[in-house]
């Protein structure tokens, strides 16, 4: 299977260990362990409402699709895309092959 065909199949999790609290509409994930408070723009806060069950990039982009459709295709990817990346160099989701259970 190619990488890229690959890289098409994995899903994003969240890490465990976060609690997320939504205060005047803005998502802070807080985790105690870590001693991390973190605040969410609003296209993070989306995708992190979204991996309350595993997605893969592609399912991501398509629910964004069916939410905003006027928006240019190109700019909705790179958008999703640049926050799903910004989540994971933060540590707060990683990804793995779709039938892999959840980190510890």
């Amino acid at each position: 299977m190619s990488d890229r065909k690959t890289e098409e199949l994995m899903v994003y999790r969240r890490f465990p260990g976060y609690a997320a609290r939504d205060i005047d509409g803005e998502i802070f994930l807080i985790n105690n362990q870590l001693d991390r408070i973190k605040a969410l723009d609003t296209t993070s806060s989306a995708i992190w409402r979204l991996l309350e069950t595993p997605q893969s990039l592609h399912d991501c982009l398509e629910i964004f699709s069916a939410a905003f459709p006027d928006m240019k295709k190109a700019r909705r990817a790179k958008t999703v895309t640049t926050a799903m990346q910004n989540l994971e160099k933060a540590g707060l989701v990683y990804k793995t092959p779709p039938k892999v259970t959840a980190a510890a």
